[in-house]
C-alpha cells in the first residue's frame, strides 16, 4: 500500500532490515522474503500515477502531446487485475 504513494526504492531499503530480522528470528532464510518484498513494492507502485517514475513519465508525455493524462488511480485499473492473475 505504501508503494502506491511513495517511491519503491526507499521503501524496499527501509523494510529490508525489518524483513531480514523477522526472518532470522524465526530461523528462516531472509532471501525467501526479500524478493517478494521487492515484487510487492513494484506491484503497489503500479497502482497510482505517482507510484512509479514510469507512470509519471507516460503521464507527462500524454499531457505534452495535448492528451488527457491519467487520473490518480487510473494505472490500477490495468495493474491490479494483472497482478492478481
Amino acid at each position: 500500500v505504501l508503494s502506491a504513494l511513495f517511491n519503491n526504492t526507499p521503501l524496499v531499503v527501509m523494510f529490508m532490515p525489518i524483513v531480514r530480522d523477522w526472518a532470522q528470528q524465526r530461523h528462516l532464510a531472509p532471501s525467501k522474503f526479500l524478493i517478494p518484498l521487492s515484487y510487492s513494492s513494484i506491484m503497489g507502485g503500479m497502482l497510482t500515477t505517482i507510484g512509479t517514475s514510469t507512470n509519471l513519465l507516460v503521464n507527462g508525455l500524454l499531457e505534452q502531446e495535448g492528451l488527457e493524462g491519467f487520473t490518480f488511480f487510473a494505472p490500477g485499473w490495468v495493474s491490479l487485475p494483472v497482478g492478481l492473475s
